[in-house]
């Protein structure tokens, strides 16, 4: 009987080993929350407010699977835990999608080239990349302002920021906030 009893401990403590230990090594919380500051709503929370229930559950299950075949992608991709939701301020016209790869950030790749504009005769390329406080972003505005002609956009057009943690990265995609907002978002997410 001590036998069978100590053999079950040690199964336990195999178990313990095995399952929790690897799921605590990250030890960071990446659940992603409903909402974030700003307004932002995650678009799997069913709206109430809707005039149409059946539509907003609709909408609501549809997001859920497509933040799940995201964070299956990215697992599959990255071979480590992913996390992902899209959020929205209707009023503002703010939308942004937030995901966490559970490892170490590697070096952020903006999505064009972030060539001297002046080498391609403009004040403003149609994307930079830039420094915000501890991330990195990627700036998308819909076309390059040639040189000598005055910047009327100020505000990028998109963002995708980058801010990376011991164990984890976070990356925010979005329209409708500028990149300090993305960035500081991230922080917070961060903590």
């Amino acid at each position: 009987m001590l036998g069978v009893l100590v053999g079950l401990v040690l199964l336990v403590a195999v178990v313990a080993f095995a399952v929790l230990l690897p799921r605590a090594h990250g030890s960071v919380d990446t659940d992603l929350p409903r909402t974030l500051p700003g307004g932002l709503t995650a678009t799997d929370v069913l709206d109430d407010s809707q005039a149409d229930p059946a539509a907003a559950q609709e909408f609501a299950d549809q997001q859920r699977e497509l933040m799940a075949s995201a964070e299956d992608r990215l697992e599959a991709v990255y071979d480590v835990p992913a996390h992902a939701r899209t959020y929205q301020d209707p009023e503002r016209g703010a939308q942004v999608t937030v995901m966490v790869v559970e490892q170490a950030a590697g070096p952020f790749v903006p999505d064009g080239p972030p060539v001297d504009p002046s080498l391609l005769g403009n004040a403003r390329n149609q994307t930079d990349l830039v420094e915000v406080g501890d991330g990195t972003c990627s700036l998308i505005w819909q076309q390059p302002v040639p040189a000598g002609e005055p910047i009327t956009e100020p505000d990028p057009q998109a963002v995708k920021c980058q801010v990376g943690g011991e164990d984890s990265t976070y990356q925010l995609i979005g329209v409708g906030i500028t990149a300090q907002e993305a960035v500081e978002l991230l922080e917070g997410l961060l903590g």
